[in-house]
């Protein structure tokens, strides 16, 4: 039982030695960081000048290893059908061996193999790919009213939780009064808010930076200015800033009362001018009427004196034939005479 014992264990040291001695032939990073919709460049070196034939590029998933991609000496690159789209080899050499995936998303990260097979063995690297998400923070500065202080927030969103930094660019700026709180979204992300008091005197062209970062990923910076403020506070330059405003308004007031009494008066001529073209229209009517009474009270009268000059002719000739003449029986006398 002893002996068996310690052959099991002789056996495990050897085992462990070779494994250690493998991953030692191999240069990868452990863990490469890589941006939500990014590229991850993968790649695995060996420190030792090794026979290799063949270089695979293998993804360990919940079932096991898969085969991503391969580079043969006699039949070179070949990418699986399932990686093909985004999968691409940087570098194809028997001794150097990179690849890029593009766009990654969720389902890449993980851990991935890269082997070396070689007449000695198969020399294995692993490499981790973990996935970040950080967006551009969000830098607000608003100066007080009543102090000579002004309130600054800076938000960053990302995954995991980003850090988020604030800095000034001036040495007379302090800040002071940190406070910061996260939200958790629903799409997995972290919505971290930090919180400050500025103070101090400041001259013109001073400026607030945040800074976000996500694990060891390059971090994200903006500036934002800081609202200028006397040098004796900003009671001044906020009462600078009420007549200003109230000029302003002012202003606007006027503006608007002109274009109204402009619209005010558009509005009555074109009542005016619509009241006189309807007159106008009407006396034309009027007359119009005027003229059609006065055409049918003539021809009404032409008719009435038509009808009396038809009536009186006939018995004018009527009368001129009951009128005596001259018999026959004196018509032969004076011939008789004659």
């Amino acid at each position: 039982m002893t002996m068996a014992v310690c052959a099991l264990l002789h056996v495990s040291v050897l085992l462990m030695g070779i494994s250690s001695g493998q991953t030692s032939v191999i240069q990868t990073e452990q863990t490469m960081l890589a941006a939500f919709g990014g590229e991850a460049h993968l790649q695995c070196r060996l420190t030792q000048s090794k026979v290799v034939h063949h270089v695979t590029w293998q993804r360990i998933g919940p079932k096991g290893e898969v085969d991503m991609a391969s580079y043969d000496e006699h039949f070179g690159k070949a990418v699986n059908k399932e990686f093909r789209e985004r999968v691409e080899f940087i570098e194809a050499a028997l001794q150097s061996c990179s690849i890029v995936i593009r766009e990654v998303m969720e389902q890449d990260e993980g851990c991935y193999h890269c082997l070396f097979n070689s007449p000695e063995g198969s020399f294995t690297g692993r490499t981790c790919l973990q996935l970040y998400e950080l967006h551009p923070p969000v830098l607000h500065v608003r100066a007080s009213d009543s102090t000579a202080e002004s309130a600054v927030s800076c938000s960053a969103t990302g995954r995991p939780a980003p850090t988020v930094t604030l800095t000034v660019t001036q040495p007379d700026l302090h800040l002071s009064h940190y406070n910061t709180g996260s939200v958790n979204n629903t799409n997995g992300t972290v919505t971290v808010t930090t919180t400050a008091v500025l103070s101090g005197l400041h001259r013109n062209g001073a400026q607030v930076g945040c800074a976000a970062r996500v694990l060891s990923a390059p971090q994200i910076e903006v500036l934002e200015s800081v609202p200028e403020a006397s040098a004796g506070g900003l009671d001044e330059g906020s009462e600078d800033r009420g007549l200003s405003g109230w000029i302003t308004v002012l202003i606007i007031i006027l503006i608007v009362a002109v274009i109204c009494a402009v619209l005010y008066a558009a509005a009555a001529a074109a009542a005016a001018a619509t009241r006189l073209i309807k007159k106008y229209r009407s006396r034309n009517l009027q007359r119009s009427e005027s003229m059609t009474e006065v055409s049918e009270m003539i021809e009404v009268l032409a008719d009435t004196e038509n009808n009396e000059v038809r009536n009186r002719t006939p018995a004018i000739q009527r009368k001129e034939q009951k009128s005596p003449g001259p018999s026959s029986h004196v018509v032969k006398k004076l011939n008789f005479d004659g």
